[in-house]
């Protein structure tokens, strides 16, 4: 038996909580402009996360060079117990790089990986894991659909599908549009735009053993093999902060894995605020936010140039522009060159 079978079995076994390392990429420079109630949606993300996961799991904090507001609050929660990893550093090494040194370092077989504003719903952990458990060769699962995930890299998931029997393919399926709609709300997109197409394009979903999923998978929380996703990275070091998600989605579907999201949504995003219904939600969970702190008035010189359409409409697609380049999503990025001898040993 080869390594690369070995590997293979060693993780086509059933995997627990126990198995798991979650991960949370936190990145809060300042509590200014864009970022002014971040502090409360990485309260309640994290809040969410400690809440709703099983404790067999381990947890592990990756700060990006945060404000120091920030940082002592991670601080007090490893002194409390809650978290077992706080990794600092004191710059922004980008999103690429800290998921480089997470997978190939991660002291569990799976890594549950996510940025620092996302709710975590009860049973969201468990959801992704009865996917691995139910399907074959998965590379990626996220906690909810989204079309954008669902229309990207997915020959090597349908055609995992297509060559299983005992796999289900439901290709008119649709993802609800108010998941659509609140996802689109929250990363600057135009909600009731996506909330038609949401009504209008098809996604296939998957069932096997009794498990849904949904094809294609998201960047902000997803659930991985630790070396499964290390084969896929690019082998030299990243130097770009945002981007290479889609030449990460390119790879897992190059090296032949699936990219599955559950049928339920089990996470969401929040973006740089928490939305009056996520509130509502969060009051009936027994959690706790933070009142959104409003922007600071304009100055009467600041105001000025406002009173132009045409400077207001640019302010407008600047900051969804700044919103987008935060999460990650729709980036012109440097393609980068994967050294596939570096990661050969580790590809199952």
């Amino acid at each position: 038996m080869t390594k690369v079978q070995s590997k293979i079995l060693q993780e086509e076994k059933v995997i627990k909580p126990a198995d798991v390392l979650v991960v949370v990429v936190v990145y809060i420079p300042h509590l200014m402009g864009y970022f002014t109630n971040r502090l409360s949606v990485l309260r309640l993300c994290l809040e969410s996360l400690l809440k709703h996961t099983p404790k067999e799991a381990e947890f592990l904090i990756f700060d990006n060079g945060s404000c120091a507001e920030t940082e002592s609050f991670l601080i007090d929660l490893v002194r409390r117990g809650d978290i077992g990893y706080l990794y600092r550093c004191h710059f922004n090494i980008g999103k690429l790089a800290t998921m480089r040194l997470i997978f190939q370092l991660s002291p569990r077989a799976v890594v549950a990986f996510s940025d620092d504003d996302i709710f975590f719903y009860p049973g969201w952990l468990e959801s992704q894991l009865d996917i691995f458990n139910a399907f074959p060769n998965v590379g990626m699962v996220s906690g909810v659909p989204t079309l954008d995930g669902a229309g990207f890299a997915l020959e090597s998931t349908l055609a995992n599908a297509r060559r299983d029997p005992s796999i289900t393919m439901i290709e008119e399926a649709y993802i609800p549009a108010n998941w659509e709609a609140d996802w689109a709300a929250s990363t600057g997109r135009d909600p009731e735009k996506r909330a038609i197409e949401a009504r209008t394009v098809k996604v296939t979903k998957l069932v096997r053993n009794g498990v849904e999923a949904f094809v294609g998978a998201t960047h902000f929380q997803f659930s991985a093999f630790a070396s499964r996703i290390a084969s896929c990275l690019p082998g030299e070091w990243p130097v770009n902060l945002m981007g290479g998600m889609r030449e990460l989605d390119t790879q897992i579907n190059v090296n032949g894995f699936m990219r599955l999201s559950t049928a339920e949504r089990k996470v969401r995003h929040m973006g740089n605020y928490v939305q009056r219904d996520v509130r509502k939600e969060v009051q009936q969970m027994g959690l706790s936010v933070t009142p959104s702190v409003a922007p600071p008035r304009l100055t009467a010189i600041e105001r000025f140039p406002m009173k132009s359409g045409r400077v207001r409409n640019w302010g407008r697609k600047l900051y969804r522009r700044l919103g987008l380049f935060i999460d990650g999503q729709n980036i012109i990025n440097i393609p980068w060159k994967r050294n596939v001898s570096k990661h050969s040993d580790k590809a199952p």
